[in-house]
């Protein structure tokens, strides 16, 4: 086993654009100001250097899927492969200030033979507990751990098929969401399943098919004002997927409305993640387009979480026959930002874009990529906190697929910083899956190196 962690400085630079439209007042000076160094081991860090990193694995195929902060401790959750051609469930448990790694669970293996393997996909914590959901065996598997140690305390492990995509949590309330195979009846069904998070004792749960008797999945969901709203896709006829939003009363999972979309393509409609703040929805993903097969639209739909109204809709459009798409969302301070993917006519895009969360405006959009190079960048997570706004994913250059995190300013859309990452010279998915922030700190995790590694990175907010 290779257990890479070093603590370092890499220094670049970070280039400030005047924006024409806004300029800090002096309030934001001085905050900037005051945020501007970091003491660490007696270095001192500007906003974007990394603080320290951790690269963990010892064959290729390494990835964190998810990230999550609380105090002192971060928690990234994936898969690696340790030995033969299995994937082991992973989490580990690291010092926030110093990446010193404190307890880890693996688990193996992640799938059964033939099957796709994800391991552990979502990491939500709670108080003294640490939540992660994904799969093992093969199988739909929830498991809480203590915060301190990494005891196992309790797990929901499903004796059919399928996995966890997604994890929220409120008070007592723990959901999980993803898939569940009925091979004999419905198919793979879009599921939903809320526990009692002291005890793992199941609560209320879904497991719902539009019809197609194929398969429907359950990508992501959020909890708001008494309401589980769960987004994802569903067949009601083979080959013709539909974008889906259905909304839960958390108490006892009672259906409360549901929206089921299909666009002119009638395919390629998918909602992929979702977020909820001041009485509204935001979902994101993609839909398709009449006579192109594989041309997919940048998406976002915005409802009343009270009835489910449809307030507003925004669909982006690249070059025809192209594939973009809207992966993921976060709001700050009335506006949402969505990032994803997109191709224009002589390059493939990472993509963020900034709207009014009332209206859907417009206010901002950064798009960067590099003509003629595959595979596709995108942004694989994204967050907004304190006037920031955290975007990661993959850049792509003639030197490789670049493990990539930008900050921009939330009012603007003016770059802070961006981290130089890791890239190589062959084909591989090195990206950035996931991100978390708290105080000073900016923590992101994917896969990276030469061997693509089990890679988390904590950098300067």
């Amino acid at each position: 086993m290779r257990h890479l962690l070093r603590s370092l400085i890499i220094s670049f630079a970070v280039i400030a654009i005047a924006s024409p439209s806004f300029a800090r007042d002096d309030r934001e000076d001085k905050r900037w100001d005051r945020d501007k160094k970091e003491q660490h081991h007696g270095q001192q860090f500007q906003p974007g250097e990394l603080i320290w990193e951790d690269e963990f694995g010892e064959r290729s195929g390494d990835v964190i899927n998810d990230v999550a902060v609380n105090g002192n401790r971060v928690f990234a959750v994936g898969s690696v492969q340790l030995s033969g051609d299995r994937c082991i469930f992973a989490v580990r448990s690291y010092r926030a200030d110093n990446g010193v790694v404190l307890w880890e669970d693996l688990t193996p293996p992640c799938s059964s033979p033939g099957e796709s393997e994800t391991g552990a996909t979502s990491v939500v914590v709670s108080g003294s507990r640490v939540f992660v959901g994904g799969e093992i065996n093969g199988q739909f598997t929830v498991r809480a751990y203590r915060q301190t140690d990494g005891q196992l305390l309790w797990e929901d492990r499903d004796d059919r098929s399928g996995e966890v995509r997604g994890l929220a949590i409120q008070g007592k309330l723990l959901v999980a969401a993803g898939i569940i195979w009925n091979f004999e009846t419905t198919g793979a069904d879009f599921a939903v399943r809320a526990y009692n998070k002291n005890n793992g004792n199941v609560i209320w749960s879904d497991e719902y098919d539009p019809g197609g008797n194929v398969a429907d999945v359950a990508e992501s969901l959020t909890i708001r004002r008494g309401r589980v709203v769960v987004v994802g896709w569903g067949q009601a006829i083979p080959g013709n997927s539909d974008f889906l939003v259905r909304t839960y009363r958390t108490v006892n999972g009672q259906l409360l409305w549901s929206d089921q979309f299909d666009g002119a393509a009638s395919g390629g409609d998918e909602a992929k993640d979702v977020t909820a703040v001041d009485g509204l929805v935001f979902a994101v993903g993609s839909t398709g387009n009449a006579g192109q097969f594989g041309d997919l639209d940048f998406l976002v739909r915005a409802y009343n979480i009270r009835n489910g109204q449809l307030m507003w809709s925004d669909k982006f459009a690249g070059v025809a026959g192209e594939h973009d798409s809207a992966n993921v969302v976060a709001t700050l301070g009335g506006r949402v930002f969505v990032g994803g993917e997109t191709t224009q006519t002589d390059s493939q895009n990472w993509l963020v874009r900034a709207y009014d969360a009332r209206h859907g405006h417009l206010l901002w959009e950064d798009m960067r990529g590099v003509a003629g190079v595959l595979p596709f960048p995108f942004v694989g997570d994204i967050t907004a906190i304190g006037n920031r706004v955290f975007a990661v994913g993959r850049l792509v250059s003639d030197t490789g697929n670049i493990f990539t995190a930008v900050s921009y300013n939330a009012k603007n859309g003016r770059e802070v910083w961006q981290s130089h990452g890791t890239g190589i010279h062959i084909p591989t998915d090195n990206a950035a899956n996931a991100v978390a922030v708290q105080g000073g700190r900016v923590f992101v995790g994917g896969s990276g190196g030469p061997e693509q590694d089990f890679l988390l990175q904590a950098y300067k907010k």
